[in-house]
């Protein structure tokens, strides 16, 4: 067997993000359990941060507040096209309203897996 052969197809993170937010069976399947989840320790205003874990038990389907008919994209260039990196964050960032929580995935042996969340809303 070749090289090429023996490569795993690298799964396109929008096409598992549009799948991750609307299909809640796929995205448990997606998470890695135990979740890791970081916030700040006995609220607002601390600077000490807290973290637990969050079983697949205990998780519930997060729609990421988006329907069907649109997905936010940034860019890190002018072309348009995101260097094909293992590692993306997707952060839901409140306009005067403190809200700041960020969602880590990395792509593990082709799939992409939701990996921790750090929630540092204020």
């Amino acid at each position: 067997m070749t090289s090429l052969e023996m490569e795993v197809e690298q799964e396109d993170f929008d096409d598992f993000f549009y799948q991750f937010m609307i299909n809640p069976d796929f995205q448990l399947s997606r998470i890695k359990f135990p979740l890791r989840s970081v916030s700040f320790k006995d609220g607002y205003p601390s600077n000490e941060r807290d973290t637990t874990y969050i079983t697949k038990d205990q998780w519930h389907h997060d729609f990421y507040y988006l329907d069907q008919t649109s997905i936010p994209k940034i860019y890190d260039n002018y072309k348009m096209q995101l260097q094909d990196t293992d590692e993306r964050v997707f952060v839901w960032s409140g306009v005067e309203n403190g809200i700041n929580v960020q969602s880590f995935f990395k792509r593990i042996d082709g799939y992409w897996r939701f990996i921790k969340r750090v929630d540092v809303s204020t």
